[in-house]
């Protein structure tokens, strides 16, 4: 009876010991592959929606299947296979990192949760824009060769990277009707004058026309000088705009008098009254 008794009770101890073995190891999944490094370098905000960016993988340690989920604004993930795509679109100007927080369960409903903190990387995707415009100068036909004669120009590229927002301003010489502007007329403007710039703060600029050639009234009144502002990103998605300004020539007093015969002579009665006509000048 004694005997009968212990293995009684060892089988009771067996079965215990057995039921908590079974849930204490019903473990929740383990991270495998979190895109640290992707989220860390950052998504491209020229990145299409639908695009990939990768994929997140967690392992139940009992073999199950993970399922995916999250409730991120900007990023999906495949409910099977952890792959992440873009959801919707981004703009680093605005938005330089976001947060997306993902799930996996496996068949028991436990769960791991991966918060991620998702950085946006520039593209250039800013285009040059010229302030305060129209612009438009009279300027005297006796203005002084290196006298700057506009000073109003203002151009700003918002994207963040720093080459991108790098602007160069140039006199634009097109070819024949391209952007409707005339080239005869824009290679006038740039041989007489030329732009200078300066970096007011990054991705915002000032410039101003400098005249090159003496100006003659007489000879052209009117220039339409095209200003270009091209970034420096990367060929080919480097980004330009173009602005006219409109330079008229002020007539001065710089012409003396001519008369236009070099010889004149009148023959005159002696007794032609006096205030009557002699002849015609």
């Amino acid at each position: 009876k004694t005997v009968k008794m212990y293995y009684h009770h060892l089988a009771r101890i067996c079965v215990l010991l057995t039921l908590v073995s079974t849930v204490t190891s019903n473990a929740a999944p383990f991270w495998m592959e979190t895109l640290e490094s992707v989220f860390s370098e950052g998504i491209r905000e020229d990145v299409t929606v639908g695009s990939g960016i990768g994929n997140i993988e967690a392992v139940d340690p009992e073999g199950g299947d993970i399922l995916y989920s999250t409730d991120s604004d900007f990023l999906n993930v495949d409910e099977n296979t952890g792959r992440v795509t873009l959801k919707s679109p981004l703009d680093r100007e605005s938005m330089p990192q976001f947060v997306a927080e993902f799930t996996a369960s496996d068949p028991e409903d436990n769960t791991i949760v991966l918060q991620a903190t998702v950085y946006v990387a520039d593209a250039n995707d800013e285009t040059p824009r010229f302030l305060n415009r129209p612009y438009s100068v009279i300027v005297d036909e006796d203005a002084s060769v290196d006298s700057v004669v506009f000073s109003g120009i203002s151009v700003q590229d918002n994207d963040f990277d720093e080459k991108n927002r790098e602007v160069t301003l140039t006199c634009y010489s097109p070819e024949d009707n391209e952007e409707n502007i005339d080239a005869e007329e824009a290679s006038s403007a740039c041989s007489t004058f030329e732009v200078r710039q300066e970096e007011v703060e990054p991705g915002l600029y000032s410039g101003e026309i400098i005249l090159k050639e003496p100006l003659d009234y007489e000879v052209k009144r009117q220039y339409i000088f095209t200003l270009m502002a091209q970034d420096s990103g990367s060929s080919p998605n480097q980004k330009s705009s173009t602005v006219n300004i409109v330079i008229e020539v002020n007539d001065v007093q710089d012409m003396k008098p001519a008369f236009l015969n070099d010889k004149l002579s009148l023959s005159v009665f002696e007794n032609a009254a006096s205030g009557s006509s002699v002849g015609l000048l």
